[in-house]
């Protein structure tokens, strides 16, 4: 279970970085939430509309991110429902490759609750809190003001 997890969880950050053409709303379930700063989505429609947008921009700006998720941990709490928590580590830049960088664009805490589906397990709730901010953490990730 563990591994599958962790898979599904790595899978999220690949799509979310651009190396995967997969949809991200697919990891979720029909009425999965997405949370973090001030980015609240309710339901796969709104989750990939975001995901849509943010990578039109980041194409037209040349934003680039490497999401790095660490601390794994998973706790059951149904017969096919689990909280995974972690830490997720972002870099981000613009312009050509390799991008310098000195600190990390933020750090958060996540907390997922995760269902088992005929298709596999699948996010019922990702919810991302900054800890730390980095000069060029995306907007949202500030708390709501």
């Amino acid at each position: 279970m563990e591994t599958e997890l962790a898979a599904l969880i790595a899978e999220y950050w690949l799509r979310v970085d651009l190396r995967s053409s997969e949809p991200v709303d697919a990891l979720f379930t029909e009425d999965g939430t997405f949370r973090a700063g001030t980015l609240d989505l309710d339901g796969r429609p709104a989750i990939q509309s975001y995901f849509d947008e943010r990578n039109r921009e980041q194409a037209a700006s040349g934003r680039l991110t490497r999401h790095l998720q660490t601390n794994l941990h998973v706790q059951r709490t149904g017969t096919d429902r689990v909280l995974c928590r972690s830490t997720v580590v972002v870099f981000a830049g613009t312009g050509e490759l390799p991008l310098r960088t000195s600190t990390p664009a933020s750090i958060a805490d996540a907390e997922d609750e995760c269902i088992r589906t005929p298709a596999g397990w699948r996010f019922r709730s990702r919810h991302l809190t900054a800890v730390f901010l980095g000069p060029t953490a995306a907007a949202f990730t500030a708390p709501p003001s």
